[in-house]
């Protein structure tokens, strides 16, 4: 369903603007709520019961398909990793990645304060673009 524009109403132009952001952001938490209820009554009628995997099944012409996951997490990957090495275990019996990722509050720093180190050495290697501009509203 299409939103229909709507008329400025107040000589504030500004004003009106934030209303409807306002009214938007509403009306998107209620078809949320709905969207999850209706979720939730798919995977009830459907019998859906898996812990991981997926089902698909027709319904009112329809395809529609469930899928499970699990969320696997570790509080401290550093003592789990010592744990299992402590066991004598080979490392592929480790689940234990070490991930290498750009530091962007550094990059950041070093874009503002070392311009020559920034613009001969880190430059080429680094995307610099413009996040979506964040609109907040307190009620």
């Amino acid at each position: 369903m299409a939103a229909l524009p709507q008329p400025i109403t107040t000589a504030d132009p500004l004003a009106d603007a934030v209303e409807t952001l306002v009214a938007a952001r509403r009306d998107e938490e209620i078809a949320k709520r709905r969207r999850i209820d209706a979720e939730e009554r798919v995977i009830a009628l459907a019998a859906f019961h898996k812990e991981e995997g997926s089902q698909t099944i027709d319904a009112a012409g329809y395809k529609v398909t469930l899928t499970a996951k699990l969320i696997y997490s570790c509080d401290d990957p550093r003592a789990l990793a010592e744990a299992c090495a402590a066991t004598g275990v080979g490392p592929t019996m480790i689940p234990v990645k070490t991930v290498v990722e750009l530091d962007a509050t550094g990059a950041k720093w070093l874009r503002a304060n070392e311009p020559d180190f920034w613009a001969s050495v880190l430059a080429r290697h680094i995307t610099v673009k413009p996040a979506k501009v964040a609109v907040s509203v307190k009620v």
